[in-house]
């Protein structure tokens, strides 16, 4: 199957920011929400969303419990984060710690995969959780199966943007 078209995706309604967040959130509820408790607060702190397992599944064994961090991060591939963005990380990682002192997994969840130096102060900070990465490349693997209806909401023929339903209300 062709790679996720990302410049469709960044000509939806809204911020690229909101619109990633969305499309990670539903991705997760639609593929392991079975498997455990799944929530998402209005300005849930240290993370968007988090999973609780109740059953095992390729995430993991129950008791496994993810929060996923899901930033947009418009950078050019191969670009540093910079010490701002790292900042901002350590602080969600410590919200979260406050917040969900049970979570057990930590997803840093990125369009592109981090700089090789990014990686490594990523995988060197102290906490008690496992940190993860996460990409485009998770996005791509998880609009399949139950996800591809998201594949087509926001990468393909099923996306509104607003010069399509213009376009749409001339033709009617």
């Amino acid at each position: 199957m062709p790679g996720l078209n990302w410049d469709t995706f960044a000509q939806i309604p809204g911020s690229s920011e909101a619109n990633f967040e969305n499309l990670c959130r539903a991705l997760i509820s639609r593929h392991f929400g079975q498997f455990g408790r799944f929530a998402a607060l209005a300005a849930q702190p240290g993370v968007e969303f988090h999973l609780k397992l109740a059953q095992g599944c390729s995430l993991g064994d129950p008791g496994r419990w993810y929060g996923w961090q899901c930033r947009w991060y418009d950078l050019p591939g191969g670009r540093a984060l910079g010490n701002a963005r790292r900042r901002k990380i350590k602080e969600a990682i410590n919200k979260t710690l406050s917040e969900l002192p049970g979570l057990t997994d930590w997803v840093l969840w990125t369009r592109r995969p981090l700089t090789k130096t990014d990686q490594k102060w990523f995988y060197s900070l102290t906490t008690k959780m496992d940190c993860h990465l996460w990409t485009a490349q998770n996005v791509d693997d998880l609009v399949s199966g139950p996800g591809e209806i998201f594949r087509q909401t926001y990468f393909g023929g099923l996306v509104a943007t607003p010069t399509l339903l213009s376009h749409m209300q001339e033709v009617a």
